[in-house]
């Protein structure tokens, strides 16, 4: 079969050992070729090598800074929410102690306290 009409096998990657398995391999002196390696020696049988794969796409990252003004969000929310909270129990504790505080008269036939 003339050479370039044969189809040939996904190249091997990686430098070429002595233990490599028979098949094309990149031309250690041609970087554009292929050449097939027997399993002990090379042959002078080549090809071209296949175009290089285009680079992938590089990731998309969000800019540095709107990670800083995602953090800063972040952390104006926990501010919040701790204010509100600490308000929430202020208010609790001012109506618990207001409400202790009023006179309350215990009826014993229901158990219950009644505010004066």
């Amino acid at each position: 079969m003339p050479l370039g009409r044969e189809k040939l096998p996904v190249m091997n990657a990686g430098p070429v050992t002595r233990h490599a398995p028979p098949g094309w391999h990149p031309d250690p002196y041609d970087p554009n070729q292929l050449r097939w390696w027997d399993g002990t020696s090379w042959t002078e049988h080549r090809a071209p090598a296949p175009p290089a794969s285009p680079a992938a796409p590089p990731v998309h990252q969000p800019p540095a800074d709107a990670l800083a003004l995602g953090l800063q969000a972040s952390l104006v929310v926990a501010a919040l929410v701790s204010l509100g909270l600490t308000l929430a129990e202020g208010w609790s504790i001012s109506v618990l102690n207001r409400w202790l505080a009023t006179p309350a008269l215990i009826d014993p036939s229901e158990g219950a306290m009644v505010a004066l």
